[in-house]
């Protein structure tokens, strides 16, 4: 740019955290997507625990990590921390976030829904619908609690997170993952017939 005004345009029109939310449909343009969203997915399961080295080597990626770690989930014979419990660490404390479902009370029995309270992620998984581009998301709500740079801070805190516990806790698909089973392969025949 030749002159202070262009610079001082492009510097505000380019910068990433501005352009996170999109002020035409109120609603989020980023989000977690592609193997980040697989990852968080699946380290909110419930089978997965972590060691308090596991816990201290992803966090260690966050820029803005206060260093406190949370009590483990487990203590006897070794402590451990659940995935759930990871992520929450990357959470804002300012977010809390209730997406039900049509299980009712047996929603935290079987991880159905989605409960954030302060920042912690009390039972659920986590999805597009909540951390991707959605309105009334995770990063929409960051945002707006916290403006962009609360919001970037998330996105960049859960990819850092997730995508270093990938390295130890592979996610693969293979040929054999596109292979379609017999009733499926029945049901193409089916509509290849007609």
């Amino acid at each position: 740019p030749q002159s202070e005004e262009t610079r001082a345009e492009v510097k505000e029109l380019c910068l990433v955290p501005l352009n996170i939310v999109s002020p035409q449909k109120n609603g989020p343009l980023m989000g977690i997507v592609q193997d980040s969203l697989a990852g968080a997915y699946k380290l909110c399961r419930r089978d997965v625990f972590l060691t308090k080295e596991q816990i201290m080597n992803c966090m260690l990626w966050v820029p803005n990590w206060d260093g406190v770690i949370p009590q483990p989930a487990i203590y006897k014979p070794r402590p451990r921390w659940t995935g759930k419990q990871l992520i929450s660490m990357v959470i804002p404390k300012e977010v809390s976030l209730f997406n039900g479902t049509d299980s009712g009370e047996n929603a935290p029995l079987k991880d159905e829904g989605l409960l954030i309270q302060a920042g912690q992620l009390m039972y659920g998984l986590l999805t597009k619908k909540n951390i991707g581009a959605a309105a009334g998301g995770i990063v929409h709500i960051s945002y707006n609690e916290l403006g962009p740079e609360g919001a970037m801070a998330f996105l960049n805190g859960v990819q850092q997170v997730v995508t270093y516990w990938l390295l130890n806790n592979g996610h693969s698909i293979g040929i054999g993952d596109t292979i379609p089973d017999a009733a499926t392969i029945a049901k193409v025949q089916v509509h290849i017939d007609e």
